[in-house]
């Protein structure tokens, strides 16, 4: 299997959505990466539950349930709900029963960034919070975003919020928090406990400065191989006809007609591509919008 690496204009990041949802799908990666961002919190042990879909699967031997005790993390979870409400898709997800904790990556600037962890907050509770549970046992709950600019300006390396009376500054006690990772934070501000991890999410070069951080880059590597870029390719297939077959049954998916059609001209590029045995053009494509239009003009896309 070929497998990309740290310097080839391939290569896909930790901060690609793709990747960092698998590699988060690593307890032991999941649950360092928590410690790091959470040191006075506990999330015990975590234990993956089963993708639903194959594609997802890293080891063959994984066709048997697993005993789902404390903890259970999902990549790409999705939350959906009836009569037209807007779900949500988050990119990891940690959940004891006491706590749960959302971790997305942001690498592109976000105008409404706190409306966007207001809208989290929201489905998170909706999701695990049945009908006839006492509000005391709503969840203690983390939105953790990672951004690799400052939407702050203020280059401050975490920034943490709560609600609290703006006139007496007392906490509402909802138990609800938003924290922002800076990673573009000058490093000498950065905490100990995350300057490996922010100084690797910057440069991938920088990959032997943690056991946290050196467990994520041989993931990022893994995904990387030649096997794991073709499934990405798939599942994106798959996400594209799912939006396609939505809109013909006229359902509200939250694509608009010129994405639909995009979306379209994309599906038949990737199996033209495919067909021609073109893969490196195909993983370019993914990267590369210029690339791209070039392939679809090529194509008579």
């Amino acid at each position: 299997m070929r497998t990309i690496n740290n310097n080839h204009k391939d290569f896909l990041p930790f901060t690609n959505d793709f990747i960092f949802g698998m590699v988060m799908r690593e307890p032991n990666v999941c649950l360092g990466f928590l410690k790091a961002v959470l040191p006075e919190e506990d999330f015990s042990e975590i234990k993956m539950k089963l993708p639903a879909n194959p594609l997802l699967r890293e080891d063959p031997l994984e066709e048997e349930d697993f005993d789902l005790e404390k903890v259970k993390v999902e990549i790409q979870k999705s939350l959906k709900f009836e009569g037209g409400m807007h779900g949500v898709r988050f990119d990891a997800y940690a959940e004891t029963p006491e706590k749960c904790a959302e971790i997305e990556m942001q690498t592109v600037k976000e105008a409404f960034i706190g409306k966007r962890t207001r809208f989290y907050q929201c489905n998170m509770d909706l999701d695990h919070f049945e009908q006839g549970k006492a509000y005391s046992q709503l969840k203690r709950s983390f939105i953790i975003m990672v951004c690799t600019y400052d939407p702050f300006k203020l280059d401050e390396p975490v920034y943490i919020f709560q609600s609290f009376d703006e006139n007496l500054g007392l906490k509402l006690d909802d138990e609800a928090y938003k924290i922002v990772l800076n990673t573009a934070c000058t490093p000498k501000k950065v905490p100990k406990e995350l300057s490996a991890l922010y100084a690797y999410i910057n440069d991938p070069s920088k990959s032997e400065s943690s056991t946290l951080v050196k467990a994520i880059d041989e993931r990022v590597k893994k995904f990387n191989g030649r096997d794991w870029r073709w499934r990405q390719v798939t599942l994106e297939y798959m996400m594209m006809e799912e939006y396609r077959k939505g809109l013909a049954e006229g359902k509200d998916i939250g694509f608009v007609e010129g994405e639909a059609k995009m979306a379209e001209r994309l599906n038949k590029l990737n199996l033209l591509l495919k067909e021609a045995g073109r893969m490196d053009d195909l993983f370019r494509s993914l990267e590369e919008p210029v690339y791209q239009e070039q392939l679809l003009e090529e194509f008579g896309l």
